[in-house]
């Protein structure tokens, strides 16, 4: 009872208080507009149901707010790149699902080139190992940003064909933010012209973390990786590994005999190991009887 009437209260989870006020507050309250406790009474499931819609609502917009910053980052780094290597003359394609899968694809296996190089010509592991902890440290101590990239510059000694500005540049691109940016975008793309949608092998990317206004390298931050899950997908882009787990459930659920379970288990498993894990879609008559 709250001012002569009912309220529904409910108490908001720990993990998503930040999202309502200071970040403090208990619970949300709804009122009843009643002070007949049985009439009340009859109005809790659905004022309850509506406040975690509120919930659900805040999560859902806090996400999409965090995605969108991700996203504006990986925009960001891929514009910057391009346009620092002069690609296409300067002509950049616009980060678009209607550009042309060819036009992206392009793109982004040339940009893609240029950081496999920067790999090969980078300073040895131990030295860059050196390096990250220095520039970590001098982040946390306040460091000014030229003063700290000085001291990096010092410790890896040569950058190998390209400079510092690209280096960096080359190496946010190598993110895994922006390459699941990537890999969505060329999947709208194909999409959109009806083409298969693309596959993409496993590789090392460099996990990034939010410090303050800026992304860092997750090596050298407090705070936790800063993720971005792949948001369109298709089933037939998908490898035999990826559903593996599901068809294990089917069979634990359709089949009784344990030999036959351990048969038919190790039989999935033999095909990805000799056919090389293929995706869905290039699964064909011919690929079962190779």
């Amino acid at each position: 009872m709250v001012r002569g009437t009912y309220v529904v209260e409910v108490s908001i989870p720990r993990q998503i208080r930040f999202l309502f006020g200071n970040g403090k507050a208990p619970s949300r309250r709804k009122g009843t507009g009643t002070s007949d406790k049985l009439l009340a009474e009859t109005k809790v499931q659905q004022l309850c149901h509506q406040i975690y819609q509120e919930f659900d609502t805040a999560q859902n917009d806090y996400e999409k707010e965090k995605s969108k910053k991700v996203d504006n980052f990986a925009t960001e780094v891929i514009t910057k790149l391009a346009a620092e290597f002069n690609y296409n003359r300067g002509d950049l394609p616009r980060l678009h699902k209607t550009t042309g899968y060819d036009s992206l694809q392009k793109m982004k296996a040339e940009l893609d080139a240029y950081a496999g190089l920067m790999k090969n010509k980078s300073p040895a592991p131990d030295k860059l190992k050196v390096a990250v902890s220095r520039l970590g440290s001098d982040i946390k101590d306040g460091v000014t940003v030229e003063d700290a990239v000085q001291n990096f510059k010092e410790v890896i000694g040569n950058t190998g064909p390209f400079t510092m500005k690209q280096n960096g540049l080359l190496a946010r691109h190598d993110t895994a933010v922006v390459q699941s940016f990537w890999q969505d975008l060329l999947t709208e793309a194909a999409i959109y012209e009806r083409k298969p949608a693309p596959t993409f092998e496993a590789s090392n990317t460099i996990e990034i973390a939010k410090f303050g206004s800026q992304f860092v390298p997750a090596a050298i931050s407090a705070n936790e990786p800063t993720k971005r899950p792949r948001q369109i997908e298709p089933i037939s882009a998908k490898r035999i590994s990826a559903l593996r787990d599901e068809y294990v459930g089917l069979i634990e659920r359709d089949y009784s005999k344990q030999n036959t379970k351990l048969k038919l288990i190790r039989g999935v498993d033999q095909f990805i190991k000799l056919m090389e894990d293929p995706p869905l879609q290039s699964i064909k008559a011919k690929t079962v009887y190779d």
